[in-house]
């Protein structure tokens, strides 16, 4: 994937939503993590869900990782990991609670 491509599209998203880049990986995280649970009909205690958003957040991180590369000829990893901690703080709360039977509807899972 191209790192430009990918940062062009991430700053038109900033620009339709209004978000700050923070915002819109909390929000990416949710939708993500939701959004699986409803396709792959998952509870959300269900570690499946939680570890495609990993996943998808390390992958986003890798392409941006490249950019820096391509750009600066550093990676800025502390922003990677700021990043990753943002996308991945609420679907990792989420998780836990429907794990721990802790949401309504959900159940403990042994």
């Amino acid at each position: 994937m191209d790192p430009e491509l990918v940062s062009q599209a991430k700053r038109f998203a900033m620009q339709v939503t209004h978000l700050s880049q923070d915002a819109l990986h909390v929000y990416v995280g949710l939708l993500l993590l939701v959004g699986l649970c409803v396709a792959l009909r998952k509870p959300l205690g269900s570690w499946l869900p939680w570890v495609v958003v990993l996943a998808a957040a390390l992958a986003g991180e890798a392409v941006d990782m490249r950019g820096d590369f391509a750009h600066n000829g550093i990676w800025n990893w502390h922003e990677s990991l700021h990043d990753v901690l943002n996308t991945i703080f609420w679907p990792t709360v989420l998780s836990v609670l429907g794990r721990l039977g802790w949401l309504p509807g959900s159940h403990r899972s042994s």
